[in-house]
């Protein structure tokens, strides 16, 4: 008999309909990972776990397949039973393109676009830009919920939930840093804590981010991952990775403010 623990989640992957999928995710001999992957998911399914999270990562290359991706997931029976969440595909300082932000925007303002027309999706389906820019909105119109404060942006700062074991031996906040050979805080064959690294990597709190001092969302945003979009050979622990302010202020607010007076004109009716 299967067992697990109730506290264990997983994250799965699943970039589009099968041969969008298979194109940008096979494995090494070139084979597709579509057909495993739902036999894996089901597999669990019918053993009782259903701690599963979908995830779809969109870009250009595949963000005119958003309808289509929901369909597979209704024939699949999956969005009744698990959480899915649509995000965009992040760079994490290998793109050299000077436009990969305003791309990243772009792919942003259609997806909110395509809710737009579909609202009674985000029951649903999460959606979000990676920092959690749609998410806080979202809590705050249907909810009144406030985010909660972000001393640290980064669970890898703070050595939480998100440590690398990288091959060679060391323990790297993240895979990012594991990358680039930066801040490794100890190592599991020799068994040893770097104290100063995990000091330098707490250094990166909302009171040292200067340069962002002035901006009215430092608060809920923390300074952002220090590395996301940032360019090979441009990697700073002070780094930042803004909300997307303007679409934050604009597209998003106004789309969840239409849709929440939509609900309440229909509990009126």
């Amino acid at each position: 008999m299967l067992k697990y623990k109730d506290d264990i989640s997983l994250r799965v992957t699943v970039d589009g309909p099968k041969d969008i999928h298979n194109a940008r995710r096979p494995f090494l001999n070139g084979k597709g990972s579509f057909d495993k992957i739902v036999e894996g998911v089901n597999f669990f399914l019918e053993k009782g776990f259903s701690n599963f999270t979908i995830i779809t990562k969109f870009d250009e290359k595949n963000m005119e397949y958003i309808g289509d991706t929901i369909e597979m997931f209704r024939k699949l029976r999956w969005i009744d039973k698990f959480i899915i969440a649509f995000g965009l595909v992040h760079n994490y300082g290998v793109n050299t393109e000077n436009n990969f932000l305003e791309k990243r925007k772009s792919i942003l303002c259609k997806m909110i676009n395509f809710f737009k027309n579909y609202p009674q999706l985000i029951d649903v389906i999460r959606f979000d830009d990676g920092c959690g820019s749609i998410e806080i909105v979202k809590n705050l119109f249907f909810s009144g919920k406030l985010p909660k404060i972000k001393y640290f942006q980064c669970n890898g700062i703070i050595l939480q939930n998100t440590i690398t074991f990288a091959p060679e031996g060391k323990i790297y906040p993240c895979t990012f840093f594991a990358m680039y050979d930066m801040y490794p805080v100890g190592g599991y064959i020799n068994s040893y804590l770097d104290i100063n690294a995990i000091s330098q990597l707490k250094r990166r709190n909302i009171l040292n981010l200067k340069k962002c001092h002035n901006c009215k969302f430092l608060l809920v945003c923390g300074g952002g991952c220090p590395f996301k979009d940032a360019a090979t050979g441009n990697i700073d622990l002070f780094n930042t990775s803004c909300l997307q302010k303007d679409i934050l202020e604009n597209e998003i607010s106004e789309f969840f403010f239409k849709l929440r007076k939509e609900k309440e004109a229909k509990k009126n009716e």
